[in-house]
C-alpha cells in the first residue's frame, strides 16, 4: 500500500496561481492561508474554482500539531518571524507525516523552509529558497547578552541596547 502524497500550498503559490496539478498528489492548504489572501475578483474566482473542483482541499491541523510546530519554531529561533499561518503550515506537515503521508511544500517563506529542511521535507519555491539551515538567537547588539527566542522586548534589560536576531550555523 502506498502512502498518500500531499502537496501543501502556502500563500505565494495561491497569489501567483502557480499550482502544479497532477493526479498523484493531493493539493492542500489551510483556512488561514485562504484568509491571508486579499481576494480581488479574479483571484477569488480562480481560488473558488480550485476549491469547488477539489483541485485544492482545505485541511486545518489539530491543536497538538500547532503546539509542536510552535515549539519547533521557538527551538530554531524562527518564531519571531512567523505568523500564525506559517505555524499552521508547519503543523499540517507534522500531522500529515505522522499520519503516514508523503509531503512536499510550496513556500517562499524562509522560516518555514528553515524548519522543514531539518525534517527533510521536499520544498518547492518560486522566488526564493534558503541555501543553509540556521538557528536564530536574540542578542543585544551592544553587550551581547543572549535572550530566549520568545523574548518580546525591543531593548536589552542590562544595557538598554537594541535586541537583534543573529544566525548561528548548525
Amino acid at each position: 500500500m502506498h502512502s498518500k502524497r500531499y502537496r501543501i500550498i502556502d500563500t505565494t503559490a495561491l497569489l501567483t496561481w502557480h499550482i502544479p496539478f497532477d493526479k498523484d498528489a493531493i493539493n492542500v492548504t489551510t483556512g488561514s492561508v485562504l484568509k491571508e489572501i486579499k481576494k480581488d475578483e479574479l483571484t477569488k474566482s480562480i481560488i473558488d474554482s480550485y476549491l469547488e473542483t477539489k483541485r485544492i482541499v482545505v485541511m486545518n491541523p489539530k491543536e497538538e500539531y500547532i503546539n509542536k510546530a510552535y515549539r519547533l519554531a521557538l527551538e530554531t529561533g524562527d518564531k519571531i518571524k512567523m505568523s500564525d499561518t506559517d505555524i499552521e503550515i508547519v503543523a499540517l506537515v507534522l500531522q500529515l507525516v505522522d499520519e503516514g503521508g508523503d509531503v512536499e511544500v510550496i513556500t517562499d517563506d524562509y522560516s518555514i523552509q528553515n524548519i522543514l529542511q531539518r525534517m527533510n521535507i521536499n520544498i518547492l519555491s518560486y522566488f526564493r529558497k534558503i541555501k543553509n539551515i540556521y538557528n536564530w538567537v536574540l542578542v543585544c547588539e551592544k553587550c551581547g547578552k543572549k535572550y530566549p527566542s520568545d523574548y518580546d522586548r525591543e531593548y536589552c534589560e542590562v544595557c538598554g541596547g537594541r535586541i537583534i536576531r543573529k544566525r548561528e550555523s548548525l
